[in-house]
């Protein structure tokens, strides 16, 4: 019986044709519970194990792979306890005897992962959401961006626009434009501070961006807020 320390990634010819950008597709997939993109995924990648002439045993050890790096990827959000069956699809699939067999496999295992994240998605959900507009509000000073915070709590950049839209009711952007000119209005108010000042302080790289930013949420000009203000 081949066994997870007998695993390897594979050979060239395998890793050539399967990219890595194949299996974020799968990645982001799961994130996104899409369960017809996930299958329609997995049909493809047994069809271009088939169409390659790829030999049995290296589509195994692809597979093992891909579904190691899957539930490391999604870790954080399984007990392990229990979820110990879950961790033994790479072993499973090592020791697949057909490649229809494989599918069924990979859509088992999918099909586990999708209810596992489902169970605990919303208390992660929130938690993660949280972790971004904390990590805003001590920075909104600086240059953040989407991809930064995706790796700062470990999602796709892809889930986590998903996510915060969905918390938050708002896209990532707008609600940092917000808080920025939150703070903007604040600097107007309790100090002298220029406009070309202000921009900078809160984190707006471009004055017009700024001042266009602060009358699409304000309702009207810097300056007019200003003078309402004395």
């Amino acid at each position: 019986m081949i066994t997870p320390k007998t695993y390897n990634p594979g050979n060239r010819k395998v890793r050539n044709i399967i990219s890595q950008e194949y299996k974020k597709d799968l990645i982001r997939y799961i994130e996104e519970s899409n369960r017809k993109k996930i299958d329609e995924f997995l049909l493809k990648l047994v069809d271009e194990l088939k169409a390659n002439s790829i030999p049995s045993m290296d589509g195994k050890l692809y597979v093992s792979h891909m579904l190691r790096d899957i539930i490391e990827r999604f870790e954080f959000c399984l007990n392990q306890d229990e979820g110990e069956k879950i961790y033994e699809y790479p072993k499973y699939s090592l020791n697949a005897n057909h490649i229809s067999s494989l599918l069924q496999i990979m859509r088992d295992f999918t099909k586990e992962l999708l209810e596992r994240l489902e169970v605990s998605g919303t208390e992660n959900s929130a938690y993660m959401i949280q972790k971004v507009k904390d990590y805003i509000d001590e920075h909104y000073q600086e240059k953040i961006t989407l991809e930064d915070m995706a790796d700062y709590v470990g999602l796709s950049k892809y889930y986590l626009s998903y996510l915060f839209k969905k918390e938050e009711g708002t896209n990532f952007v707008s609600y940092i434009n917000k808080k920025r000119i939150e703070k903007a209005k604040e600097y107007l108010r309790d100090t002298n501070n220029t406009v070309s000042q202000i921009y900078d302080l809160v984190g707006f790289s471009d004055q017009q961006y700024f001042s266009k930013t602060f009358k699409k949420i304000v309702g009207m000009t810097v300056t007019e807020y200003r003078k309402n203000l004395r």
